[in-house]
């Protein structure tokens, strides 16, 4: 595993679980006031997507790693995206 990969990984992870607690909160604040959401239930949630979202990656794979693999093999002014209309 690379930096850049671990790096991509994390940010990834960290970004899942802030749409997982933004998702809960939305959800929360509708029917119970700020004071009454059950924080460790969000917490909870964000947690389990960010190791789920961890596992993705190592499984799958993050595409800013596929893109730096091919930049890497191709040093030409490759930047990504559709090159054919260009």
């Amino acid at each position: 595993m690379t930096k850049e990969f671990a790096v991509g990984m994390m940010k990834r992870a960290l970004w899942t679980a802030a749409q997982a607690m933004a998702s809960m909160l939305t959800l929360s604040v509708g029917t119970v006031g700020i004071h009454q959401i059950d924080w460790m239930n969000v917490l909870s949630v964000a947690a389990l997507a960010a190791v789920y979202s961890i596992i993705k990656s190592v499984v799958v794979g993050i595409p800013e790693a596929a893109d730096k693999e091919i930049k890497d093999k191709f040093p030409t002014d490759y930047e990504g995206g559709d090159d054919l209309h260009e």
